[in-house]
């Protein structure tokens, strides 16, 4: 499968010396680790173990806005002097998941269908629960493989029958020098992506109805 990469030119040094590129899990936000975590145990279960050198997934884009590749035609102000890596992988080296579902995962709520859904998890099962409690974190972690059903996100997160309205993101244990057919350095700059980012799961899940 094509997939993508924004990578800075240090990074595409270390791929273009050593032929393999592996996350590290000390460039993480520490606010965002619980997710990345989760995401490493789907990734784990689906993909297999990772190499022990591994400790923080890879990020490639599958799919960006209208079916384009991520960010449509030109990168943002922020891939400014970076690559951009097109690469072929298998198939079964990629779980991919919804660019916007992922962003419940990151702020550490339930990834719910519909309102009533949530107020089920926060007031019938988790509400009186201390913020940080283990049960809590549990039930709401056990919502978050919904980011890989695709199907589900795009009933729920998009009320579209269109899988092109989809933003799909990939990750991968590593990127091998071998997996790359186009290098392009980014010497050009657009203006802000943030206004494409217009999904109702993007600003506010709390607004979807049950679809059902």
């Amino acid at each position: 499968m094509k997939v993508w990469s924004y990578q800075s030119l240090e990074a595409f040094e270390v791929l273009q010396m050593q032929g393999v590129l592996r996350g590290e899990r000390r460039y993480v936000d520490r606010h965002f680790v619980h997710a990345y975590d989760v995401l490493r145990d789907m990734m784990t279960e689906q993909l297999g173990s990772p190499p022990s050198q591994c400790t923080c997934p890879m990020w490639v884009w599958v799919r960006g806005r209208s079916g384009k590749r991520y960010g449509g035609r030109k990168p943002t102000r922020r891939y400014k002097g970076h690559v951009l890596l097109t690469l072929e992988v298998p198939e079964e080296r990629v779980l991919v998941s919804d660019f916007h579902a992922w962003h419940t995962c990151l702020n550490n709520r339930p990834l719910c269908a519909f309102e009533s859904e949530e107020e089920l998890h926060y007031e019938g099962l988790i509400g009186d629960l201390p913020q940080f409690d283990p049960s809590r974190t549990s039930l709401i972690r056990d919502t978050w493989w919904r980011i890989t059903d695709l199907s589900w996100c795009l009933k729920h997160v998009y009320a579209s029958e269109n899988p092109k309205t989809m933003w799909l993101q990939g990750t991968l244990w590593e990127i091998q020098q071998a997996d790359v057919v186009k290098v392009e350095h980014l010497d050009f700059a657009r203006a802000t992506w943030e206004k494409h980012l217009r999904t109702q799961a993007y600003w506010d899940h709390r607004t979807f109805k049950d679809a059902s």
